[in-house]
């Protein structure tokens, strides 16, 4: 197929089943099934030329511009509920152990591997997000049916496939394997929108920057105002009418900008390959349970888990004090510190899809507006007092030096009081990461409130992991009021995420 219009036009044309000739170059002599011509309009027999106006002598222009070119562009991406399956012909892989999976509190004894074929589910989708602009994709995901992860397939044209009649699959196994593939490709759309919704986020802070300074403006015209007029009780009024307008605003700021995000399932296909079954044998503390795991020949992977608290594949899990629950390595250490450890999943609480993390708002944050500090009075010059005339001339004075000049000393560091390791740990220039970026995007907030600032990110950026509250207070110094200021202005700047609530709020570090 050439890389012109009319060689895109006779590559989808003979994959949807239609006879095609091309006689000249900019020609295309096509005899099309009866599907095929309701979808484009056309006769069994047709002349396709490339322009884009319409031909002479019976022939239809297909170029750029013209119905017949979109028709056949939505054949190229697809009907929707288009479905397929089919099995690949390929030799069972030899046996061999599962060695990659590790157990992070737990102990791990693999069982016997025996042959057995697995069940992949791709879906072709689209989606289109929308806010004060417009987005459009494809995505492409596949998934194992019977662990309901993500896995990296070829294309499709490498396998030599076989079609399979549709009452001839299992359907409880593809049904149940469909809805992991749903929340994948929910994922990877995520994923894929990740730029338009930092660019739309940016705008969002930057409209709400500017509403602000004009609200602060407001209020300091009209305290400008009260000092001189008469009429101070109904400027206080407006005063404050003030911080609720504000409100008001930034509530349809955020509404404006709000992205609407739509996944259209374009096709699907359900294939069947060679594989190995093997099982996982756990022991965790009094309990033991049987996991079983896959080898997928057409991935040469061996198939993932997925864990119980966010959905994501992982091959290094652990297992809460029930081995009820398969827990990744950051849903465990989100659960707590040492043996025994609350499972969120046991007490009720429903899964939390690790992509609904970036999606975390910053808080609207409500009081009284802001008001810029007075400058200072700056006195007018005056003029020297006249010097009387002397009457005797004075004495000669003796020439005595200069007093030395003072050197310029820098202003004490504010003091932050660390707890525990943190005192050895962020005391230490050599351990102390760059905070230009942290310095320079938020902005001097006064000396205390940046030393504080500066701690916390530390503190965030060492563990590495989501910390509550009560555990950055165990290693600095610092009320709940005041840290909660410090989170939240980490958080409206986008270097810490927080996820949770209540007494199960978390904060993360995800700045530079």
């Amino acid at each position: 197929m050439g890389g012109s219009v009319i060689g895109f036009v006779e590559g989808v044309l003979e994959q949807e089943g239609a006879a095609v000739e091309h006689p000249l170059p900019d020609r295309l002599a096509v005899l099309l099934p009866d599907e095929l011509q309701n979808e484009l309009g056309l006769e069994e027999l047709a002349t396709l030329v490339d322009g884009e106006d319409e031909a002479s002598g019976g022939a239809v222009a297909c170029g750029y511009g013209t119905e017949l070119l979109g028709a056949v562009a939505r054949l190229a991406l697809g009907r929707q509920g288009r479905v397929f399956a089919g099995t690949v012909d390929w030799p069972t892989p030899p046996p061999r152990p599962p060695k990659c999976y590790e157990g992070l509190n737990l102990s791990l004894k693999p069982g016997d591997v025996t042959e057995a074929p697995l069940w992949n589910l791709i879906g072709f989708g689209r989606y289109e997000a929308t806010c004060d602009d417009l987005r459009e994709g494809l995505i492409t995901v596949a998934v194992s049916a019977a662990q309901g992860v993500p896995i990296t397939l070829p294309e499709l044209e490498a396998f030599p496939c076989r079609p399979i009649d549709l009452e001839d699959l299992p359907a409880e196994l593809l049904r149940a394997g469909f809805a992991r593939l749903r929340e994948a490709m929910i994922a990877e759309t995520v994923s894929q929108v990740a730029g338009f919704r930092e660019a739309v986020s940016r705008r969002h802070r930057r409209d709400a920057e500017r509403v602000d300074r004009y609200f602060a403006e407001v209020a300091e015209d009209l305290r400008k105002r009260m000092r001189t007029r008469r009429d101070a009780a109904g400027l206080e009024s407006k005063l404050d009418a003030l911080p609720a307008e504000r409100q008001r605003r930034r509530a349809q700021l955020s509404a404006n900008h709000a992205i609407q995000v739509g996944v259209d399932l374009v096709a699907l296909v359900a294939l069947r390959g060679p594989g190995l079954r093997a099982s996982l044998e756990v022991r965790r503390r009094k309990h033991e349970v049987s996991i079983p795991v896959s080898f997928d020949a057409l991935a040469n992977e061996w198939v993932a888990l997925r864990c119980d608290g966010c959905g994501r594949p992982t091959l290094a899990f652990a297992m809460c004090d029930e081995a009820a629950h398969l827990l990744c390595r950051e849903c465990w250490d989100s659960s707590g510190t040492g043996g025994h450890r609350d499972c969120f999943r046991c007490a009720g609480k429903p899964l939390h899809p690790f992509w609904q993390r970036s999606l975390a708002k910053p808080p609207l944050r409500v009081g009284p507006v802001a008001e810029r500090p007075a400058p200072p009075p700056t006195a007018r010059p005056t003029a020297p007092p006249p010097t009387a005339r002397p009457t005797t001339p004075p004495p000669a004075a003796r020439p005595t030096a200069p007093p030395p000049a003072a050197r310029p000393t820098a202003p004490p560091p504010v003091p932050v009081r660390l707890r525990g390791p943190a005192r050895e740990v962020l005391a230490s220039d050599s351990d102390t990461p760059d905070l230009s970026t942290l310095r320079r995007r938020v902005g001097p907030r006064g000396p205390l409130m940046d030393a504080r600032l500066s701690t916390v990110s530390l503190i965030l950026k060492r563990h590495g992991r989501p910390l509550t509250s009560g555990e950055i207070r165990r290693e600095i110094e610092v009320t709940a009021e005041a840290l909660w200021e410090v989170l939240n202005v980490l958080e409206m700047h986008g270097f810490v995420e927080k996820t949770g609530q209540r007494r199960g709020t978390r904060y993360c570090w995800i700045g530079p």
